[in-house]
C-alpha cells in the first residue's frame, strides 16, 4: 500500500518447523518503477580521442533507465539509439539540429524530448596591439556561438607550417571558458613583432582571427616635454612681437602702468614748419622745458598747407593736464623722466603720411 521508491529491495520470508527445528527461507526482490523527475537535457561535446562530435542526452533520476532515440531535424532521420551518440564530421553542417526522444515505462506515451543545434565558432578580438621594447603585452581572443565548444590555439605566421605556440616563461597562455589570452613578456622587435593568429576549431568548422603586434621603442618623455615648452615659448615670443608691431598704443599703456603713471599723462606736439628750425628743436631738453605753455599752445597745431611739405614736430611726454595751467616750469624737477621726441610728418594735399 502507498508504494514509494524507498520500498524497493529484497524481501525474505523465513519458515521454521517447531518439531524438527528445520528452517527454510525464500527471498523475493521488489522493483519499484518511477519516472525521471525532470525533462531530458541535450548537449554536444568533443570526442577526447578524435575530432568527432558527441551528442549526450541526460534523463536521469528514474527507474528503470529510459531508452533513447536520436534523429536529425528536420526530416526525422535516425542517427542513433543510445544515451551517448558519436557522429563524424561528414555528418555535420552549420546550424544542423539533432533531437533526442527519451521513453520510459511509466510514460509519457509520446516520450520526452530535447533538441541540440550545432554551430561553428565566431571570434572577437582586437586587430592591433602595441608593446614597448622590454615590456609585456596580452592578446585576447573571445569565442562566441560555438556548439560544441571549440579548441583554441595561438599560432604565428600561417605561411609557415602551422605550429601552435607552446606555453613557456615568455609566452603564458590562459583560458577561461571560451576566452583565451596570450601574454608575452619582455617584448622584442626581432622576435615578437608581426601577426598572431587565434584559431578556434570544433567538428562543425574552423575560424581564425589575426592580430598585428607592433613593438616600439619607449618614448623619450623628457625630450617631448622640452620640445613642447620650447614651442610654447616661441609662440609667446611671436605673439608678443606682433602686438608690439601692430598695437603700439597697448605697449604705451603697459609701459605707463609699469612706471606707475596715471592716465592723465599727455603728449604735447610742437609743429615747426621751417627747415631752419631743425637745429633749434634739437637743442637741450632743459631749454624746451623752459618755454611757456602759452607759446607751446600757439604752435599746436599749425595748419597744413595745400601743397605737400615736411613738418618737424617736437613732443614732450610725461606731462600732466592739471599742471599745464601753471606752465612747464614745474616739470624742470622731473627732467630725468621727460622724453624728447622729434617726429617728421609728411603731408600731401588731401592726405597725411
Amino acid at each position: 500500500m502507498l508504494m514509494s521508491k524507498n520500498l524497493q529491495g529484497n524481501y525474505t520470508c523465513s519458515a521454521t518447523n517447531v518439531l524438527s527445528r528445520r528452517q527454510r527461507k525464500v527471498t523475493t526482490e521488489l522493483l519499484v518503477y518511477w519516472p525521471p523527475p525532470s525533462a531530458p537535457q541535450c548537449s554536444a561535446g568533443l570526442s577526447p580521442e578524435s575530432a568527432n562530435l558527441e551528442l549526450t542526452c541526460n534523463w536521469d533520476g528514474g527507474y528503470p533507465d529510459p531508452t533513447f532515440l536520436w534523429t536529425e531535424e528536420p526530416g526525422g532521420v535516425v542517427v542513433g539509439n543510445s544515451k551517448l551518440q558519436t557522429l563524424s564530421p561528414s555528418q555535420l553542417s552549420e546550424g544542423k539540429k539533432f533531437k533526442c526522444v527519451g521513453s520510459h515505462i511509466l510514460g509519457p506515451e509520446s516520450g520526452a524530448s530535447c533538441v541540440v543545434q550545432i554551430s561553428s565558432p565566431l571570434l572577437a578580438s582586437r586587430p592591433m596591439k602595441t608593446c614597448l621594447v622590454g615590456g609585456d603585452v596580452t592578446l585576447t581572443c573571445q569565442v562566441e556561438g560555438a556548439n560544441p565548444p571549440a579548441r583554441i590555439q595561438w599560432l604565428r605566421n600561417l605561411t609557415q607550417p602551422e605550429t601552435a605556440i607552446q606555453p613557456s616563461s615568455r609566452y603564458v597562455i590562459t583560458q577561461q571558458g571560451q576566452s583565451s589570452s596570450l601574454t608575452i613578456h619582455n617584448c622584442s622587435q626581432d622576435q615578437d613583432g608581426g601577426f598572431y593568429f587565434c584559431r578556434a576549431e570544433n567538428p562543425v568548422g574552423v575560424r581564425a582571427a589575426d592580430i598585428w603586434l607592433s613593438v616600439k621603442e619607449p618614448l623619450n618623455v623628457g625630450g617631448i616635454v622640452g620640445t613642447v615648452v620650447s614651442l610654447l615659448l616661441l609662440g609667446l615670443a611671436i605673439v608678443s612681437g606682433l602686438m608690439l608691431y601692430y598695437s603700439p598704443a597697448f605697449c604705451w599703456k603697459a609701459g605707463s602702468t609699469l612706471r606707475g603713471q596715471d592716465m592723465g599723462d599727455v603728449m604735447v606736439l610742437v609743429d615747426s614748419e621751417e627747415e631752419e628750425e631743425e637745429e633749434e628743436n634739437k637743442g637741450a631738453l632743459a631749454e624746451v622745458v623752459g618755454q611757456e605753455t602759452r607759446e607751446t599752445e600757439e604752435e599746436l597745431p599749425k595748419e597744413i598747407g595745400k601743397h605737400g611739405h615736411i613738418h618737424r614736430v617736437t613732443a614732450l611726454v610725461n606731462g600732466n593736464l592739471d599742471r599745464m595751467g601753471n606752465g612747464l616750469q614745474e616739470f624742470q624737477g622731473k627732467l630725468p623722466f621727460l622724453l624728447y621726441l622729434q617726429i617728421c610728418v609728411v603731408s600731401l594735399p588731401g592726405r597725411c603720411l
